[in-house]
């Protein structure tokens, strides 16, 4: 699943917001092995049809690579237009608890940092990194099915050592976040799903009600 959404990214919170702009970048898994795959998606899904190309990196595939070595089960990416990096996080697979970058025209030749989370987490399971588009900052969700606490928007800084700063108010057990996004206005949403149904909520982005 996963995707990155219309308002794309910058690499720090310092970052000049960059605008909307009219494709976006894609992460799919593949069902089989886990691989990170990355495509480019261009007109807009309400007008359609849709145009779905594989960025094929210097090692001849879309896989997210790092040394070689397939990045597997990747759960969210984003993109900077101002630097041309892409950036995901890992919850899992070959590679976990990882910021991952590359360039976006190569995801053959991707880098990986450990995130680091203080006091407010105790376990670390991330997805849907996404960039504010009127702050430049990086917001994710940190799903939990067990402990409340760790069940909440965090914030994460991809500079340097990536941390993760932890938005005040947790989200209680059973609402499942899925889904992070901003519009152009910077504004937050995200999906709670229940079952196979799922709704979307605005989410302030300061105290993460």
């Amino acid at each position: 699943r996963l995707r990155c959404c219309w308002s794309h990214r910058a690499r720090t919170a310092s970052s000049a917001a960059a605008a909307c702009q009219p494709g976006y970048y894609n992460l799919a898994l593949d069902p089989g092995n886990g691989n990170s795959l990355v495509y480019k998606i261009t007109v807009s899904p309400s007008a359609g049809p849709l145009t779905v190309v594989p960025i094929i990196g210097s090692l001849g595939d879309n896989i997210v690579r790092i040394g070689g070595v397939p990045v597997t089960k990747m759960s969210g990416l984003s993109y900077d237009p101002t630097t041309g990096t892409a950036w995901g996080v890992t919850n899992g697979g070959n590679f976990p608890n990882r910021l991952i970058r590359f360039p976006i025209g190569d995801p053959n030749v991707a880098a990986a940092s450990a995130v680091i989370a203080p006091g407010c987490l105790t376990v670390l399971n991330l997805s849907d990194i996404e960039r504010d588009p009127a702050t430049g900052r990086y917001f994710a969700i940190n799903s939990s099915n067990t402990v409340a606490a760790n069940n909440r928007i965090v914030m994460i800084n991809v500079g340097g050592a990536p941390t993760v700063t932890c938005l005040p108010n947790p989200v209680p057990l059973g609402v499942n976040l899925r889904g992070l996004t901003f519009d152009c206005n910077g504004r937050l949403f995200v999906m709670r799903m229940t079952g196979p149904n799922g709704r979307v909520y605005n989410a302030d982005k300061v105290t993460g009600l």
